[in-house]
C-alpha cells in the first residue's frame, strides 16, 4: 500500500468548567466528489478553563508552552476528507465507477500516521490539563457542532444550504498515557455525532435533493482493515458500524446543544447534545499535589456519511466544544448487585427479589434514546418485542451520583 509521511448535569452539581470553543469556517470534500476539494479552516482555537484548571497545549516536542486559563492555536489549515474509527484513519485516492473507494485495491488507501501525515488529513490538538482537586471530565451538553448558515440555499441545485454538511462531522476524544518504559499509550474515551438527525434525501426523477433536520438516524459507521491491524499494509477494507451498546455505554455520544448566541444561524436544535449520556474523558484523584492529564481531540468529516454528498460542496460549519469537571461517586457495591440482579420478563423489570424497578434506572432500545422505567406502562412489553426483546438499563444520574454502566438484557 501507498504511504505518505452528556453529559446532562444538573446546575446544582457543576464544580468546574473547562471550555474549548472552536470557530472554523470550512469547506468539504468526500468520497462521491473529486480528490482536488480539500477541507479549509482559518480561524484559531480557542481553549478556556474555568477556576481550579489549567490548560497548555502540548506542543510536537511534548512540552507545553505556559499554563493558563486562557490559550490559542492556530488551526488554518487544508484537509482532504477521511474514514476511521476516531484513532485510526484512511484516506482514499482513487474512485471506481461508482465514485467510491474500491475496498479491494490495495492502491485505493493512504494510512494516516500520526508521526507522518496527520496534519495534512483532520484537525488535531493536544491538551493537558492539570488540577490538585477531584474532578471528572465530561463533553458538556452545551457541546454543539452546527451550520454557518442553515436556511440559505447554496447548494449545486439551490434547493438547500450546502452548510448540511454539519452532519458528516465527527469529533474524537482519546486519553494519553504513558507506560513504564516512556511510551504513549492512547485510549480512545468517545467518539461524537452531533448532528445525528441531518437526513440528507438525494434528488430523484420527480424531485431535487432536500434535507429535513429532525430525520431518521442512518447506521453510522467507518471503513477499517478487513484483518484488524491499522497500518500500511492493509490489503483490504471493510464497512463497520457503531453497535447500540456503544452507544449505551456512552462510548459513542450523539446529539446536538443549542448555543443561544448561534440559534438563528444554526436552526433549531432541539435534542440536548450527547442525549444517550456519556462516560467521563479524564479523571482526577484530588490528592491535593497537581496532577496532569493529556487529551487529544480530533475533529474530522467521515467520507461514509450519507451527508457526505456532493451536491454540499463549499459547506461551513462552526464548533464549539464544552469540557465540564465535577465530582460525582460512583454507586455502591450493595446498589450495583442490586441493578446487576435485575431481570427483564413478562412483568416487566424486576430485581432479584421481585421487587418492580423505578424511576431510578432508565431504559434504552437503541443505547440512544433513554427514558425513565415505570412499572405502570402499558406499553412496555409489547415495545420490548417490537425491538427484538431486547433493551438496555442503567442506574439513573442522580445530584451526587454518576450513571451506573449499561446492561443488555434479552427476554
Amino acid at each position: 500500500m501507498k504511504k505518505s509521511t452528556k453529559k446532562n448535569l444538573r446546575t446544582a452539581a457543576l464544580l468546574y468548567v473547562i471550555v474549548l470553543v472552536v470557530a472554523l469556517g470550512v469547506s468539504f470534500a468526500w468520497f462521491i466528489n473529486n480528490r482536488e476539494v480539500e477541507v479549509r479552516s482559518g480561524d484559531n482555537m480557542v481553549i478556556t478553563v474555568g477556576s481550579h484548571l489549567e490548560v497548555g497545549i502540548v506542543s510536537n516536542l511534548g512540552a507545553v508552552g505556559s499554563w493558563g486559563s486562557l490559550a490559542t492555536i492556530n488551526a488554518s489549515k487544508a484537509c482532504p476528507d477521511i474514514t476511521g474509527d476516531g484513532t485510526h484513519f484512511y484516506f482514499p485516492t482513487t474512485l471506481d465507477t461508482s465514485d467510491m473507494p474500491d475496498l479491494n485495491d490495495t492502491e485505493t488507501f493512504i494510512y494516516i500516521n500520526d508521526q507522518d501525515n496527520a496534519e495534512e488529513y483532520y484537525i488535531q490538538v493536544k491538551l493537558k490539563f492539570r488540577t490538585a482537586l477531584p474532578m471528572d471530565v465530561y463533553l458538556s451538553n452545551t457541546s454543539q457542532v452546527y451550520p454557518e448558515d442553515l436556511n440559505t440555499p447554496d447548494d449545486l441545485s439551490g434547493s438547500i444550504s450546502s452548510d448540511v454538511i454539519a452532519g458528516a462531522v465527527r469529533v474524537g476524544i482519546s486519553e494519553i498515557t504513558v507506560d513504564e518504559n516512556g511510551k504513549e499509550i492512547e485510549t480512545l474515551k468517545s467518539i461524537w455525532i452531533p448532528n445525528d438527525r441531518y437526513q440528507l434525501i438525494p434528488p430523484t426523477e420527480d424531485a431535487s435533493i432536500s434535507f429535513n433536520e429532525s430525520g431518521e438516524r442512518e447506521q453510522y459507521g467507518y471503513l477499517s482493515p478487513d484483518n484488524g491491524v491499522w497500518d500500511e499494509n492493509t490489503t483490504s477494507m471493510v464497512q463497520r458500524y457503531w453497535t447500540e451498546m456503544d452507544y449505551a455505554s456512552g462510548r459513542v455520544l450523539v446529539g446536538n446543544g443549542q448555543l443561544a448566541s448561534e440559534a438563528t444561524t444554526s436552526g433549531s436544535q432541539n435534542v440536548p447534545a450527547m442525549a444517550n449520556g456519556g462516560i467521563p474523558l479524564l479523571s482526577f484523584n484530588g490528592s491535593g499535589t497537581m496532577e496532569e492529564k493529556v487529551m487529544v481531540v480530533r475533529i474530522w468529516v467521515e467520507g461514509t456519511d450519507r451527508e457526505a454528498h456532493t451536491n454540499l460542496n463549499g459547506g461551513r460549519i462552526k464548533y464549539s466544544l464544552n469540557f465540564i469537571g465535577i465530582e460525582k461517586s460512583g454507586y455502591t457495591e450493595e446498589e450495583q448487585a442490586d441493578f446487576n440482579g435485575i431481570t427483564l420478563g413478562d412483568a416487566g423489570l424486576r430485581y432479584a427479589n421481585g421487587t418492580a424497578v423505578g424511576d431510578e434506572v432508565l431504559y434504552s432500545y437503541n443505547g440512544i434514546d433513554w427514558a425513565s422505567y415505570s412499572a405502570s406502562n402499558p406499553n412496555f412489553n409489547d415495545d420490548v418485542t417490537a425491538n427484538g426483546n431486547t433493551v438496555y438499563i442503567r442506574m439513573a444520574e442522580s445530584a451526587t451520583k454518576r450513571p451506573s454502566a449499561a446492561r443488555k438484557l434479552t427476554k
